[in-house]
Protein backbone atom coordinates (compact mmCIF):
# COMPACT_ATOMS: atom_id res chain seq x y z
CA UNK A 1 0.00 0.00 0.00
CA UNK A 2 1.67 3.44 -0.56
CA UNK A 3 2.05 5.54 2.28
CA UNK A 4 1.95 9.41 0.82
CA UNK A 5 4.71 11.47 2.04
CA UNK A 6 5.79 15.48 1.92
CA UNK A 7 8.35 17.22 3.50
CA UNK A 8 7.73 20.69 4.23
CA UNK A 9 8.96 23.55 5.55
CA UNK A 10 12.03 22.25 6.83
CA UNK A 11 15.72 22.16 5.87
CA UNK A 12 17.50 18.92 4.20
CA UNK A 13 18.81 17.86 7.24
CA UNK A 14 15.35 16.35 8.06
CA UNK A 15 13.54 14.74 6.35
CA UNK A 16 10.21 13.65 6.25
CA UNK A 17 8.71 10.34 5.82
CA UNK A 18 5.25 11.32 5.48
CA UNK A 19 3.31 8.19 7.01
CA UNK A 20 0.01 8.82 8.18
CA UNK A 21 0.23 6.70 11.51
CA UNK A 22 -2.09 4.27 12.09
CA UNK A 23 -3.95 5.38 8.87
CA UNK A 24 -6.29 7.86 10.84
CA UNK A 25 -8.16 10.69 9.61
CA UNK A 26 -9.00 13.74 11.38
CA UNK A 27 -11.67 12.72 13.48
CA UNK A 28 -9.59 9.56 14.64
CA UNK A 29 -11.54 7.04 11.57
CA UNK A 30 -9.44 4.53 10.37
CA UNK A 31 -7.50 5.21 7.58
CA UNK A 32 -8.42 3.85 3.59
CA UNK A 33 -8.14 0.76 2.93
CA UNK A 34 -9.20 -0.63 6.12
CA UNK A 35 -11.90 -2.33 5.02
CA UNK A 36 -14.25 -0.28 7.57
CA UNK A 37 -17.20 -3.21 8.56
CA UNK A 38 -17.69 -3.27 4.72
CA UNK A 39 -20.93 -4.91 3.79
CA UNK A 40 -20.92 -7.96 2.06
CA UNK A 41 -23.43 -9.94 -0.19
CA UNK A 42 -24.30 -11.99 2.74
CA UNK A 43 -25.54 -9.33 4.83
CA UNK A 44 -23.04 -7.96 7.32
CA UNK A 45 -22.56 -4.78 8.39
CA UNK A 46 -21.39 -1.41 6.12
CA UNK A 47 -19.16 0.93 7.79
CA UNK A 48 -21.48 3.32 8.76
CA UNK A 49 -24.84 1.27 7.42
CA UNK A 50 -26.94 1.97 10.59
CA UNK A 51 -28.17 -1.70 10.37
CA UNK A 52 -31.74 -1.31 11.89
CA UNK A 53 -32.32 1.79 10.07
CA UNK A 54 -35.21 3.40 11.12
CA UNK A 55 -37.62 5.71 9.48
CA UNK A 56 -38.66 9.22 9.88
CA UNK A 57 -41.18 7.78 13.10
CA UNK A 58 -38.41 6.19 14.63
CA UNK A 59 -39.45 2.91 14.14
CA UNK A 60 -37.09 -0.05 12.87
CA UNK A 61 -36.61 -0.34 9.10
CA UNK A 62 -38.41 -3.58 7.38
CA UNK A 63 -35.65 -6.07 6.14
CA UNK A 64 -33.08 -5.06 8.47
CA UNK A 65 -33.44 -7.32 10.74
CA UNK A 66 -29.79 -7.92 11.44
CA UNK A 67 -28.39 -6.05 14.34
CA UNK A 68 -30.40 -7.54 16.89
CA UNK A 69 -34.06 -8.85 15.71
CA UNK A 70 -35.53 -11.64 13.83
CA UNK A 71 -38.04 -11.64 10.98
CA UNK A 72 -40.85 -12.01 13.27
CA UNK A 73 -39.36 -9.09 15.70
CA UNK A 74 -37.95 -11.36 18.13
CA UNK A 75 -34.85 -10.39 19.71
CA UNK A 76 -31.33 -12.34 18.63
CA UNK A 77 -28.62 -12.75 20.76
CA UNK A 78 -30.04 -12.37 23.98
CA UNK A 79 -31.26 -15.50 25.89
CA UNK A 80 -34.99 -16.48 24.47
CA UNK A 81 -37.95 -17.50 26.73
CA UNK A 82 -37.19 -21.18 26.74
CA UNK A 83 -33.37 -20.45 27.30
CA UNK A 84 -32.57 -22.10 23.42
CA UNK A 85 -28.91 -20.93 22.00
CA UNK A 86 -29.56 -23.31 19.59
CA UNK A 87 -32.86 -21.87 18.58
CA UNK A 88 -31.42 -18.01 18.47
CA UNK A 89 -28.74 -19.32 16.50
CA UNK A 90 -31.14 -21.04 14.06
CA UNK A 91 -32.85 -17.76 13.63
CA UNK A 92 -30.33 -15.58 13.20
CA UNK A 93 -28.76 -17.67 10.60
CA UNK A 94 -32.23 -18.28 8.61
CA UNK A 95 -32.64 -14.65 8.90
CA UNK A 96 -29.01 -13.99 7.76
CA UNK A 97 -29.81 -16.70 4.30
CA UNK A 98 -33.13 -15.27 3.93
CA UNK A 99 -30.96 -11.39 3.31
CA UNK A 100 -28.78 -13.14 1.19
CA UNK A 101 -30.85 -14.39 -1.24
CA UNK A 102 -32.92 -10.77 -1.33
CA UNK A 103 -29.41 -9.37 -2.35
CA UNK A 104 -28.75 -11.85 -4.74
CA UNK A 105 -31.85 -11.51 -6.54
CA UNK A 106 -31.56 -7.49 -6.06
CA UNK A 107 -27.63 -7.76 -7.70
CA UNK A 108 -28.59 -10.11 -10.29
CA UNK A 109 -32.14 -8.60 -11.38
CA UNK A 110 -31.27 -8.19 -14.92
CA UNK A 111 -31.52 -11.81 -14.86
CA UNK A 112 -34.23 -13.10 -12.58
CA UNK A 113 -36.56 -9.51 -13.05
CA UNK A 114 -36.17 -8.39 -9.85
CA UNK A 115 -38.21 -5.24 -9.53
CA UNK A 116 -41.47 -5.32 -7.86
CA UNK A 117 -44.49 -5.97 -9.72
CA UNK A 118 -46.55 -3.16 -11.20
CA UNK A 119 -49.95 -3.31 -9.76
CA UNK A 120 -52.88 -4.63 -11.46
CA UNK A 121 -54.69 -1.94 -10.81
CA UNK A 122 -53.79 2.17 -10.23
CA UNK A 123 -51.31 4.68 -10.49
CA UNK A 124 -47.67 2.88 -12.18
CA UNK A 125 -44.65 2.77 -9.77
CA UNK A 126 -42.43 5.98 -10.02
CA UNK A 127 -40.05 4.24 -8.52
CA UNK A 128 -37.29 1.85 -10.09
CA UNK A 129 -34.28 0.07 -8.52
CA UNK A 130 -32.23 1.89 -10.93
CA UNK A 131 -33.09 5.27 -9.89
CA UNK A 132 -33.18 4.73 -5.91
CA UNK A 133 -29.45 3.11 -6.52
CA UNK A 134 -28.59 6.42 -8.53
CA UNK A 135 -29.79 8.58 -5.32
CA UNK A 136 -27.73 6.93 -3.22
CA UNK A 137 -24.52 6.79 -4.72
CA UNK A 138 -25.04 10.77 -5.64
CA UNK A 139 -26.00 10.92 -1.72
CA UNK A 140 -22.90 9.06 -0.23
CA UNK A 141 -20.55 11.23 -3.41
CA UNK A 142 -21.45 13.92 -2.00
CA UNK A 143 -21.82 13.48 2.37
CA UNK A 144 -20.20 9.81 2.57
CA UNK A 145 -21.49 6.42 3.55
CA UNK A 146 -22.96 6.82 7.59
CA UNK A 147 -25.23 10.09 5.80
CA UNK A 148 -26.74 7.41 2.91
CA UNK A 149 -30.04 6.23 5.52
CA UNK A 150 -33.04 5.02 3.84
CA UNK A 151 -34.92 8.42 4.88
CA UNK A 152 -32.46 10.81 3.27
CA UNK A 153 -32.64 8.64 0.04
CA UNK A 154 -36.09 8.66 0.07
CA UNK A 155 -36.08 12.38 0.69
CA UNK A 156 -33.92 13.11 -2.57
CA UNK A 157 -36.63 11.01 -4.84
CA UNK A 158 -39.45 12.65 -3.25
CA UNK A 159 -41.00 9.54 -2.03
CA UNK A 160 -42.08 8.58 1.47
CA UNK A 161 -39.16 6.30 3.27
CA UNK A 162 -41.29 3.02 3.78
CA UNK A 163 -41.93 3.03 -0.23
CA UNK A 164 -38.39 2.51 -0.68
CA UNK A 165 -38.37 -0.74 1.56
CA UNK A 166 -40.81 -1.90 -1.38
CA UNK A 167 -38.12 -2.19 -3.63
CA UNK A 168 -35.10 -2.60 -1.56
CA UNK A 169 -35.43 -4.29 2.01
CA UNK A 170 -32.89 -1.99 3.89
CA UNK A 171 -29.51 -0.04 3.82
CA UNK A 172 -27.46 -3.34 3.82
CA UNK A 173 -28.85 -4.39 0.32
CA UNK A 174 -28.50 -1.14 -0.34
CA UNK A 175 -25.24 -0.45 0.01
CA UNK A 176 -24.57 -3.93 -1.86
CA UNK A 177 -25.61 -2.15 -4.84
CA UNK A 178 -24.46 0.79 -4.51
CA UNK A 179 -21.09 -0.70 -4.95
CA UNK A 180 -22.14 -3.25 -7.45
CA UNK A 181 -22.73 -0.45 -9.09
CA UNK A 182 -20.19 1.66 -9.22
CA UNK A 183 -17.88 -1.22 -10.37
CA UNK A 184 -19.99 -2.07 -13.18
CA UNK A 185 -18.83 1.84 -14.31
CA UNK A 186 -15.63 0.28 -14.94
CA UNK A 187 -16.61 -1.12 -18.02
CA UNK A 188 -13.86 -3.43 -18.17
CA UNK A 189 -13.75 -5.52 -21.98
CA UNK A 190 -16.07 -8.89 -21.53
CA UNK A 191 -15.05 -12.11 -22.72
CA UNK A 192 -15.13 -12.02 -26.80
CA UNK A 193 -14.95 -8.34 -26.62
CA UNK A 194 -11.75 -6.69 -28.14
CA UNK A 195 -8.84 -5.95 -26.08
CA UNK A 196 -5.62 -3.29 -26.79
CA UNK A 197 -2.17 -3.95 -25.89
CA UNK A 198 -0.13 -6.48 -24.55
CA UNK A 199 -1.32 -8.55 -20.77
CA UNK A 200 0.80 -5.35 -19.08
CA UNK A 201 -1.41 -3.22 -20.44
CA UNK A 202 -4.56 -4.49 -20.31
CA UNK A 203 -3.80 -4.66 -15.90
CA UNK A 204 -2.81 -1.03 -15.97
CA UNK A 205 -6.54 -0.52 -17.48
CA UNK A 206 -8.21 -2.42 -14.76
CA UNK A 207 -5.55 -0.36 -12.47
CA UNK A 208 -6.95 3.07 -14.13
CA UNK A 209 -10.62 2.29 -14.08
CA UNK A 210 -10.34 1.22 -10.13
CA UNK A 211 -8.72 4.11 -9.07
CA UNK A 212 -11.22 6.37 -11.45
CA UNK A 213 -13.84 4.13 -9.97
CA UNK A 214 -12.56 5.22 -5.95
CA UNK A 215 -11.91 8.70 -6.97
CA UNK A 216 -15.40 9.61 -8.30
CA UNK A 217 -16.73 7.37 -5.39
CA UNK A 218 -14.53 7.72 -2.26
CA UNK A 219 -16.81 5.99 0.09
CA UNK A 220 -15.70 2.74 -1.71
CA UNK A 221 -12.68 3.03 0.71
CA UNK A 222 -15.35 1.80 3.65
CA UNK A 223 -16.17 -1.14 1.97
CA UNK A 224 -15.20 -4.72 2.44
CA UNK A 225 -12.94 -6.91 -0.18
CA UNK A 226 -12.25 -9.31 2.41
CA UNK A 227 -16.39 -10.80 1.61
CA UNK A 228 -16.96 -9.12 -1.15
CA UNK A 229 -20.40 -8.09 -2.64
CA UNK A 230 -21.20 -11.02 -5.21
CA UNK A 231 -23.01 -8.86 -8.50
CA UNK A 232 -22.05 -8.84 -11.92
CA UNK A 233 -19.59 -5.53 -11.49
CA UNK A 234 -17.44 -7.61 -8.62
CA UNK A 235 -17.26 -10.81 -10.91
CA UNK A 236 -16.74 -9.18 -14.02
CA UNK A 237 -13.39 -7.45 -12.63
CA UNK A 238 -12.46 -11.30 -11.36
CA UNK A 239 -13.06 -12.42 -14.74
CA UNK A 240 -10.94 -9.60 -16.25
CA UNK A 241 -8.17 -10.45 -14.43
CA UNK A 242 -7.97 -14.14 -14.24
CA UNK A 243 -8.55 -14.54 -18.10
CA UNK A 244 -5.53 -12.25 -18.21
CA UNK A 245 -3.32 -14.48 -16.17
CA UNK A 246 -4.73 -17.30 -17.04
CA UNK A 247 -3.37 -16.77 -20.77
CA UNK A 248 0.56 -16.22 -19.50
CA UNK A 249 0.37 -20.29 -19.03
CA UNK A 250 0.64 -20.27 -15.35
CA UNK A 251 -0.96 -23.26 -13.38
CA UNK A 252 -4.50 -22.30 -11.86
CA UNK A 253 -3.48 -21.85 -8.52
CA UNK A 254 -0.83 -19.42 -9.69
CA UNK A 255 -3.61 -17.89 -12.12
CA UNK A 256 -5.62 -17.28 -9.31
CA UNK A 257 -2.50 -16.18 -6.58
CA UNK A 258 -1.33 -13.25 -9.30
CA UNK A 259 -5.11 -12.16 -10.14
CA UNK A 260 -5.79 -11.70 -6.22
CA UNK A 261 -2.21 -10.26 -5.95
CA UNK A 262 -3.06 -7.28 -8.72
CA UNK A 263 -6.52 -6.52 -7.36
CA UNK A 264 -5.49 -6.22 -3.83
CA UNK A 265 -2.34 -4.12 -4.39
CA UNK A 266 -4.50 -2.02 -7.04
CA UNK A 267 -7.51 -1.84 -4.45
CA UNK A 268 -5.47 -1.00 -1.42
CA UNK A 269 -3.81 2.00 -3.74
CA UNK A 270 -6.87 3.09 -5.09
CA UNK A 271 -8.56 3.77 -1.01
CA UNK A 272 -5.69 5.63 -0.34
CA UNK A 273 -5.85 7.69 -2.67
CA UNK A 274 -9.49 8.38 -2.28
CA UNK A 275 -8.66 8.79 1.26
CA UNK A 276 -6.92 11.95 0.08
CA UNK A 277 -9.03 13.25 -1.61
CA UNK A 278 -11.71 12.81 0.97
CA UNK A 279 -9.39 14.67 3.42
CA UNK A 280 -8.44 16.95 1.12
CA UNK A 281 -11.64 18.12 0.66
CA UNK A 282 -13.72 17.88 3.99
CA UNK A 283 -11.06 19.51 5.95
CA UNK A 284 -10.22 22.01 3.21
CA UNK A 285 -6.93 21.87 4.03
CA UNK A 286 -4.00 20.34 1.41
CA UNK A 287 -1.88 17.28 2.32
CA UNK A 288 1.00 19.22 1.74
CA UNK A 289 0.06 22.44 4.04
CA UNK A 290 -1.00 19.71 6.63
CA UNK A 291 3.28 18.35 6.68
CA UNK A 292 3.85 22.10 6.65
CA UNK A 293 2.39 22.37 9.69
CA UNK A 294 4.18 20.09 11.39
CA UNK A 295 7.66 21.85 11.08
CA UNK A 296 8.16 21.56 14.79
CA UNK A 297 8.62 17.92 14.24
CA UNK A 298 11.87 18.00 12.79
CA UNK A 299 13.11 20.65 14.26
CA UNK A 300 12.63 19.49 17.86
CA UNK A 301 11.74 15.66 17.87
CA UNK A 302 13.60 14.02 14.51
CA UNK A 303 16.97 12.57 15.06
CA UNK A 304 18.81 11.98 11.98
CA UNK A 305 21.88 9.77 13.90
CA UNK A 306 18.66 7.31 14.61
CA UNK A 307 17.01 7.27 10.82
CA UNK A 308 20.17 7.43 8.66
CA UNK A 309 18.50 5.99 5.83
CA UNK A 310 15.57 8.65 6.09
CA UNK A 311 18.07 10.94 6.03
CA UNK A 312 20.17 9.99 3.68
CA UNK A 313 16.82 9.59 1.10
CA UNK A 314 15.60 12.64 2.09
CA UNK A 315 19.07 15.01 1.63
CA UNK A 316 19.25 13.35 -2.11
CA UNK A 317 15.88 14.45 -3.02
CA UNK A 318 13.64 11.60 -2.26
CA UNK A 319 10.79 13.33 -0.67
CA UNK A 320 10.81 16.11 -2.48
CA UNK A 321 7.68 15.97 -4.99
CA UNK A 322 4.39 16.88 -3.75
CA UNK A 323 2.70 14.29 -2.02
CA UNK A 324 0.12 13.18 -4.81
CA UNK A 325 3.11 12.83 -6.83
CA UNK A 326 4.61 11.02 -4.98
CA UNK A 327 1.68 8.51 -4.08
CA UNK A 328 0.98 8.11 -7.88
CA UNK A 329 4.47 7.33 -8.59
CA UNK A 330 4.71 4.52 -5.11
CA UNK A 331 1.50 3.34 -7.07
CA UNK A 332 2.91 2.65 -10.45
CA UNK A 333 6.77 1.40 -9.34
CA UNK A 334 4.79 -0.93 -7.17
CA UNK A 335 2.43 -2.34 -9.64
CA UNK A 336 5.54 -2.57 -12.35
CA UNK A 337 7.60 -4.52 -10.07
CA UNK A 338 4.50 -6.84 -9.16
CA UNK A 339 4.13 -7.79 -12.56
CA UNK A 340 7.64 -7.86 -14.13
CA UNK A 341 7.64 -11.28 -11.15
CA UNK A 342 4.63 -12.45 -12.74
CA UNK A 343 6.02 -12.10 -16.09
CA UNK A 344 9.17 -13.49 -15.28
CA UNK A 345 7.51 -16.50 -13.37
CA UNK A 346 5.30 -17.26 -16.51
CA UNK A 347 8.76 -17.09 -18.56
CA UNK A 348 10.25 -19.63 -16.34
CA UNK A 349 7.84 -21.78 -16.65
CA UNK A 350 7.80 -21.64 -20.58
CA UNK A 351 11.03 -22.37 -20.74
Amino acid sequence: MTVERRPAGHDRTAPDPGSHPAGSDAAGNQAAGSHLGGSDAAGNQAAGSHLGDSDAAGNQAAGSHLGGSDAAGNRLGSSDPAGSDAAVSQAAGSATREQFDRTLALLWRDRTGGEPAEPARGRRPTLTIGRIVAAAVAVADADGLAATSMHRVARELGAGTMTLYTYVPGKVELVDLMVDEVLVERQLPAPGEPRTGDWRAQVKLYAERTRAAYRRHPWLRETSWVRPVLGPGQFAGQEYLLSIMDGLGLPAREVAAAANSVAGYIDANAAVEAESHYLESSTGQSNDAWWGQRYSFWETYFDAGSHPAMNRTWLAGGFDRPTAEQAADACEFGLDRLLDGIGDRAARRSS
